[in-house]
């Protein structure tokens, strides 16, 4: 039976190492590499027939050393800081307690539970670092279920702990105790699901960061093109109103000043688009976009001459004194059910008809220059 159980660590440490190699900065499992390590090599130990000192000490320090590993892991797959030195220095002194008593010739049951106290502690650790956590997904409350058994499976061999030293007795036990027989089938099980749902999750996650990665825009972290693209397909049950902008001059920017003075005021841009409530995005290189479900074309209009002012009113340390940074915008509203790519179609046109009018000004899909739509809203304004 041991050596099933070994077989099978083995096989899940291996997997563990070979996602750590094929991911690449996935500390979660090496840590639960590190973790079946140990557990495997403390398998290898108990199925010797000879009780030895060594042996006693070996699994001494490979109980706790094992769930501190999956403590680890745990954390860092759920992106925490690393277990707490308290913690660490209370394992390590059970731990050493252990190694005192079996020096003094302690009995077997009295050194073996510092040790296993040490190992409880560690996994209690794990547990509450999910338990902890908000928005627990199906893999996370699966996991949080198995650890808790892994617990209880803990606490229960405490008292007989000693006896895997001992291959006849506990193989007496065994027969004789259908507890027994249960734990050790439920830890044969606990094992390797636990194993398997972190490398799901390790494995999720970093699919999730690649798509993040895909869809964002490297040099301003906002969504980039295709990104936009695929939010503005469909349709909208809120209607709302889009802003796409452009950068005046840029390119005359990028030939005065050097292309690291164009990105860096590119980012100064996209930092202005961050605050806002919306969803901003870099649809080319001086090009932006911001989708504002359920706002009218009025109001975006507003944000975006807000936006203007902003941009014209910095003053970029590369630039000459007399050089005034400025953007045109171009806005259209979109009704329930209708499709953004519409409302775009009718932003780029306004976007074109700013530039040709001078740049550094607003214009609206529907009604024309900001002066006419501002017009429109002191007008609305009056009335009410």
């Amino acid at each position: 039976m041991h050596l099933v159980v070994f077989g099978l660590i083995a096989a899940l440490a291996i997997l563990c190492a070979v996602v750590y190699a094929t991911l690449r900065n996935q500390s979660a499992s090496i840590w639960l590499a590190a973790a079946l390590g140990c557990g495997g090599i403390e398998t290898v130990v108990l199925t010797s027939t000879v009780r030895t000192d060594l042996a006693v000490a070996a699994v001494s320090c490979l109980v706790p050393g094992a769930y501190l590993c999956l403590s680890q892991s745990i954390r860092a797959l759920l992106r925490l800081p690393g277990t707490d030195r308290r913690l660490i220095i209370a394992v390590s002194a059970l731990t050493l307690s252990s190694l005192v008593l079996l020096a003094a010739g302690a009995g077997a049951l009295l050194q073996s539970l510092p040790f296993q106290i040490a190992g409880a502690l560690a996994l209690a650790d794990g547990i509450l670092c999910l338990y902890r956590k908000r928005a627990r997904d199906i893999l996370d409350t699966a996991l949080l279920g198995i650890l808790l058994t892994m617990a209880f499976i803990v606490f229960a061999r405490m008292p007989v702990f000693p006896l895997l030293f001992d291959p006849q007795a506990m193989d007496e036990v065994l027969q004789q105790s259908t507890l027994q027989r249960w734990l050790l089938g439920a830890a044969m099980i606990t094992t390797p699901a636990s194993v398997l749902i972190m490398i799901a999750k390790i494995v999720l996650e970093v699919i999730a960061s690649h798509r993040e990665r895909s869809e964002r825009d490297y040099l301003t972290n906002l969504m980039n093109r295709r990104s936009f693209e695929r939010v503005s397909s469909g349709t909208t049950t809120d209607g709302g109103a889009v802003i796409v902008c452009d950068i005046d001059h840029f390119k005359s920017i990028n030939d005065r000043y050097g292309h690291a003075t164009g990105d860096d005021i590119i980012r100064v841009f996209a930092s202005l688009l961050h605050g806002l409530e919306g969803l901003p995005a870099r649809v080319g290189g001086e090009e932006f976009a911001l989708l504002l479900p359920g706002a009218t074309e009025d109001e975006a209009c507003v944000i975006a001459d807000a936006i203007r002012e902003r941009f014209h009113a910095l003053r970029h340390p590369t630039l000459h004194g007399d050089h005034r940074l400025s953007a045109s915008f171009g806005v259209a509203g979109f009704a329930p059910g209708e499709t953004l790519q519409n409302a775009l179609v009718h932003a780029d046109r306004a976007l074109y008809r700013a530039k040709d009018e001078g740049r550094n000004r607003v214009a609206s899909g529907r009604t024309g220059p900001m002066e006419q739509v501002m017009a429109g809203v002191l007008r609305t304004a009056s009335a009410g």
